[in-house]
């Protein structure tokens, strides 16, 4: 067991049918309580869209070697370890938003602040790889638009990950960056 990620083109939206099962075979669904709203892109959360065209599929890894994989890739942009990186960098985590949407459903806190949710969202924009590091690593989809953004992240500093990362790393690296320089792909964490 794994993750997998793969890449589609030419999503379309079409209608939800009311037995999302209906849809699990060949459909792809952007669920409500997404967290990972920034990385979606033009894609909807509780829309579903038809998936015309696989354009690739690679495995990233176990889970805990994927997550070793984002900490080195962190390494190509910073010295500091991915949690103080984070505590300097980002005061409203994506992962925060969950935890602050489930408090607001049990009416444990009242308003989130928009100037903290703007702040990290603009962190983000600048951050190379932020929409890889801070981001699910078992299921999920990143858009089309965020998808060209990594693409030129990764393109930026190709050298210097082949100079620090293992081969396996560099291997992982290289299928992100060839599945992203597809205009229009969307990727999906499995």
């Amino acid at each position: 067991m794994g993750l997998d990620i793969s890449a589609y083109g030419n999503l379309k939206e079409i209608p939800r049918k009311e037995d999302l099962d209906e849809h699990w075979d060949s459909d792809i669904v952007i669920w409500e309580e997404n967290p990972f709203l920034y990385q979606l892109g033009s894609l909807k959360r509780g829309s579903v869209y038809e998936v015309t065209s696989v354009i690739s599929s690679f495995r990233a890894g176990s889970y805990t070697g994927y997550n070793e994989w984002r900490k080195t890739l962190l390494t190509l942009i910073t010295e500091q370890n991915i949690d103080d990186y984070w505590y300097e960098n980002m005061f409203f985590t994506n992962y925060d938003y969950f935890e602050y949407q489930t408090f607001i459903r049990e009416n444990k806190l009242k308003r989130i602040l928009k100037e903290d949710v703007d702040k990290t969202y603009k962190n983000l924009e600048n951050m190379p790889f932020a929409e890889i590091i801070n981001f699910s690593d078992g299921e999920g989809f990143i858009g089309p638009e965020v998808c060209e953004k990594l693409y030129l992240d990764f393109v930026k500093y190709d050298k210097v990950a082949k100079e620090k990362m293992s081969a396996w790393y560099y291997g992982v690296y290289q299928n992100f960056m060839n599945v992203l320089s597809i205009k229009g792909c969307v990727l999906h964490f499995h």
